[in-house]
């Protein structure tokens, strides 16, 4: 179990350097600096035990996405409400949102504790493996005019099977995909948020610094209360369109019959005269 931080003998945060001795936020254990030329300096605790089964190895986008972050607000250790409980939450920001980064294959069932368990938080997901990409390519999308919001056409087939029907929001990041060049890059460069209003699913843009600036910000990354009024306002335009396009059709049937009769007639009454 690596960490980028620890305690010092006075409760301060400390970060890993040579010859220093700091203490686990999670178990009270101390800690040994790890400061090599290979891997990023972190600190183990004696025989690489680990005292948060969450916990999952650091990577160069665990850090790049921490680092976006205040220090104090990285590698926060969170204490459950209903129990004793006590995990490392990748971000724990100022305003109460917790953000987990996650690399690793997750099980729906240890998603579904940790929502549980951190209430109010996010997943930002990286989305790096080779079906990963092409798969959501291969949605259908209507977009909201004039906003980042999508309705996907084809339900949530352009996803990872295990994110769907999460609780919480969960933000892609398709950045680290192999071969993308041009607008495949434009587009993976942004995240991609799956996020459900009363089982309906919707795909929110949203760019990498916008969504920094929001958790820095909110509590929440997306404004449920918004997004769902545009999205109904949306649906009620779409329903009226489809009302008005009927209209058109029956009107236009409508006076082809009645052309074809007039038709019919003025042939049967001059008739007699060729």
């Amino acid at each position: 179990m690596h960490l980028r931080h620890g305690r010092d003998a006075d409760g301060n945060r400390v970060s890993p350097s040579p010859g220093l001795v700091a203490f686990c936020e999670n178990c009270e254990d101390s800690l040994i600096s790890k400061c090599g030329s290979v891997r990023k300096h972190h600190f183990a605790h004696r025989g690489e035990r680990s005292c948060d089964t969450w916990h999952e190895p650091i990577t160069e986008w665990h850090v790049e996405w921490q680092d976006r972050f205040p220090s104090q607000w990285q590698e926060v250790c969170r204490v459950g409400s209903s129990s004793s409980a006590k995990h490392f939450a990748d971000v724990f920001t100022a305003q109460g949102l917790t953000i987990e980064f996650q690399h690793s294959y997750l099980s729906a069932r240890e998603r579904e504790e940790r929502e549980s368990f951190y209430g109010n938080m996010v997943w930002v997901v990286d989305a790096y493996r080779k079906s990963d990409f092409p798969r959501f390519l291969r949605g259908i999308y209507t977009q909201i005019p004039g906003s980042s919001v999508y309705l996907p056409r084809t339900g949530e087939r352009g996803f990872p099977p295990n994110w769907l029907n999460c609780r919480s929001p969960v933000l892609f990041d398709f950045g680290n995909s192999p071969g993308l060049t041009g607008d495949l890059a434009r587009i993976a460069q942004d995240l991609w948020c799956l996020i459900y209003l009363d089982k309906l699913p919707v795909v929110v843009r949203i760019s990498r610094d916008e969504f920094v600036r929001r958790a820095h910000d909110r509590a929440k990354i997306i404004p449920i209360v918004a997004l769902r009024k545009r999205i109904e306002t949306f649906r009620l335009e779409e329903r009226q369109r489809e009302v008005a396009q009927a209209r058109l059709r029956a009107d236009r049937g409508l006076w082809q019959y009645l052309h074809t009769k007039r038709l019919g007639y003025n042939k049967r009454r001059y008739a007699k005269f060729c």
